[in-house]
């Protein structure tokens, strides 16, 4: 019913944002409070992991432990989401 309802709206986009406040959908709202964790978790994890980086890698290769450091980080910012669509 919802899926009908949803796809014969001529205005899709207003559609589903009241599809998502009405209760009709939920899938994604079960999502956002562990999404919040997440972000919150991430702000203190970021600065930590590189701050720690000058403690394990010597002096002499510090610009490239940071510069393979954020490709890495590039990389899976920008792979998860694919991955993730995948799977």
């Amino acid at each position: 019913m919802t899926h009908q309802w949803y796809s014969s709206c001529k205005y899709r986009s207003i559609s589903a944002v009241f599809a998502l406040f009405s209760g009709r959908y939920t899938a994604g709202v079960d999502l956002l409070p562990f999404t919040g964790l997440r972000a919150i978790g991430e702000v203190f994890q970021t600065p930590a992991v590189q701050a720690v980086v000058p403690l394990i890698v010597p002096r002499e290769e510090l610009v490239r432990a940071n510069a393979w450091d954020q490709f890495l980080q590039s990389g899976a910012l920008m792979l998860g989401p694919v991955l993730g669509a995948v799977i």
